[in-house]
């Protein structure tokens, strides 16, 4: 038996594209059919500086004007649904998790999902993990991402009680991950009793959408793509395991092993693509100001301390002759720019803020 489900949900309200002063949006517990009574006070996170949670499965950060508030702080307000959060709303809604979604989505068009994991659970190994593993080792696969690590938790007395393998990685910023694990272990471990028909087998397929792809598999699944589809599609894109061919070296040539291709069913592999958009003049200064000033201000320390004056040096230092077409044009726009969005511009720039049009 194989069953999905949506197990981490992250969104933000940004209410500067709403044109109001708001900090903080009260209806959109209503909307996920919680009351504010259900929450207590927790501390604030990701520079925001207050919060309210729900037993830590539903969890809510934002800005307080009347706090002190971080230099790098916007008007926003970020949601976090963790797994038993997202088991808490579905079931607020009939167990339809599509519903949940379109809510959101009705609720305000312009928030931004910012992080969306799907899991799938098999509890008839339909694909056993050290099939998976040797694989792996062997290098007879093909992934859109360039490592794999396999983990191993052991017992006091060095005994593997359970392995972790990892596609891709979280902590350098990739916007989608893959974990596999051995879910019963991991609930036994923690001392939670697991579902009935997991009790003897329960291995966790678990794909973390973050940021642009977050956004590109919700509006699938509102598209109306089954959360099966999208998840195996997926899972597609990031590993396919392969039959090794005897006459043929190129792997890219080499077909698809047979029992993974019955377990993906799904031929085509989900597209993460987004259209090119060109950087307008207030995103190179947002870009300006997170990555490069703060370099700026490094060498400006290494000058006083090296008696040499950094901003001479960049005065000084060769251009290029000719701009490129994009920078040509951005010249060519900024000049359609008024006084006071210039001033507005260069004011967030100095103090410290996020740069929007």
């Amino acid at each position: 038996m194989q069953k999905y489900k949506v197990d981490w949900l992250g969104f933000t309200i940004d209410f500067r594209n709403h044109g109001d002063q708001r900090w903080f949006d009260d209806k959109i517990f209503e909307v996920l059919r919680f009351d504010l009574s259900e929450f207590e006070q927790c501390n604030g996170r990701y520079f925001y500086n207050s919060g309210i949670t729900c037993h830590e499965f539903f969890n809510a950060f934002w800005n307080n004007p009347d706090k002190e508030m971080s230099p790098k702080t916007t008007r926003t307000m970020n949601i976090q649904l963790t797994g038993q959060g997202c088991t808490e709303v579905v079931e607020r809604f009939n167990n339809d998790t599509i519903a949940v979604l379109k809510a959101i989505r009705e609720h305000d068009p312009s928030i931004k999902f910012t992080r969306i994991d799907i899991a799938l659970d098999d509890n008839a190994e339909t694909v056993p993990f050290e099939k998976i593993e040797n694989k792996l080792r062997a290098g007879h696969y093909r992934s859109s991402k360039r490592t794999y690590n396999i983990v191993s938790q052991s017992n006091v007395n060095k005994e593997i009680k359970s392995k972790s393998i990892y596609l891709g990685s979280r902590t350098q910023g990739q916007n989608v991950f893959l974990r596999i694990y051995d879910k019963l272990a991991q609930s036994l471990a923690k001392g939670v009793i697991p579902p009935k028909e997991f009790r003897e087998s329960w291995q966790r397929y678990e794909i973390v959408y973050s940021k642009d792809y977050a956004q590109k598999a919700v509006q699938a699944l509102l598209d109306g793509e089954s959360v099966e589809k999208t998840f195996k599609q997926t899972l597609r894109t990031l590993l396919e395991l392969l039959t090794p061919s005897e006459t043929e070296s190129n792997k890219s040539r080499w077909k698809v092993a047979p029992f993974w291709d019955d377990f993906l069913q799904e031929k085509e592999k989900f597209d993460f693509s987004t259209p090119q958009r060109e950087m307008t003049i207030a995103q190179s200064l947002e870009w300006l100001r997170k990555y490069v000033v703060p370099m700026i201000g490094l060498f400006e320390q290494m000058g006083k301390e090296n008696n040499f004056d950094f901003y001479d040096v960049l005065r000084e230092a060769r251009k290029p002759d000719k701009l490129t077409k994009k920078q040509a044009r951005m010249l060519m726009k900024s000049k359609t720019i008024d006084a006071k969005t210039w001033e507005k511009y260069l004011k967030k720039f100095i103090g410290g803020y996020d740069i929007h049009e």
